[in-house]
C-alpha cells in the first residue's frame, strides 16, 4: 500500500522505529506506520548520517509527531556514541603515533580541518 503523506496530518503515525541502519553509509532510518500492521508498509521519514544530521525526507511536510522526534532524538544519541568511540580509537592512535615520531597520520587529518578549528585550537597561542 503506498501512503500519500500530503494527506496525513500533523500527527499520523501509530509506530516509528529506528532500528534499521545501512551498512554501506550508516545512515539510520526512520519508518513511520499510520497502523499496528507491519505488513501494511510504511514510510521512511528521515535518515540520521553518522554526524546526527538529520536528512528529512518529506521537507515540505512538518510530522511533529512525538513519536517521530523521539525516534530522532534517539537515533542522534545512537550516532554521537558511535562517533564517541570512534574519536576516542583515533586518539589512541594518535598517541602511539606522537609516541613512535612519526606524525604523518595527524598532519594529514589536521589539513581537514577547518582553520577556524585550528585558529581556535591556538587562541592562546595566536
Amino acid at each position: 500500500m503506498e501512503i500519500d503523506v500530503r494527506k496525513l496530518g500533523k500527527n499520523p503515525f501509530k509506530e516509528v522505529r529506528n532500528n534499521y541502519t545501512e551498512n554501506e553509509t550508516g545512515l539510520i532510518y526512520i519508518d513511520a506506520w499510520v497502523d499496528d500492521d507491519d505488513d501494511s508498509g510504511g514510510i521512511s521519514v528521515a535518515t540520521v548520517d553518522k554526524d546526527g544530521n538529520v536528512n528529512y525526507k518529506y521537507p515540505q511536510r512538518n510530522f511533529e509527531s512525538y513519536l517521530v522526534i523521539e525516534s530522532i532524538l534517539e537515533a542522534i544519541g545512537i550516532q554521537m556514541d558511535k562517533k564517541q568511540e570512534l574519536v576516542d580509537k583515533c586518539l589512541e592512535e594518535i598517541k602511539k603515533d606522537i609516541a613512535s615520531g612519526d606524525l604523518t597520520a595527524i598532519d594529514e587529518l589536521l589539513k581537514f580541518t577547518p582553520a577556524e578549528y585550528l585558529e581556535g585550537y591556538l587562541s592562546d597561542i595566536l
